[in-house]
């Protein structure tokens, strides 16, 4: 399962949301001020080089939501 970690008005979040409906890929959108392990996402997305939103994950690891 993929889960997308966006705030609310984030454009690149619904960009990467219509991606993946396109594509028929199932995700969970996940607002990120809402979780309770909103730093460790931070400092996993950071450590790989994500700095801003969303943070695409599948199985727990960042990917590049380009690459979907």
């Amino acid at each position: 399962m993929i889960r997308v970690y966006g705030n609310k008005g984030c454009v690149n979040c619904e960009m990467v949301k219509k991606v993946l409906d396109s594509k028929d890929i199932d995700y969970e959108y996940l607002i990120l001020d809402d979780q309770d392990d909103k730093d460790s996402i931070i400092n996993k997305a950071e450590k790989n080089g994500v700095k801003s939103m969303p943070v695409v994950m599948r199985n727990d690891n960042i990917i590049n939501w380009r690459g979907l």
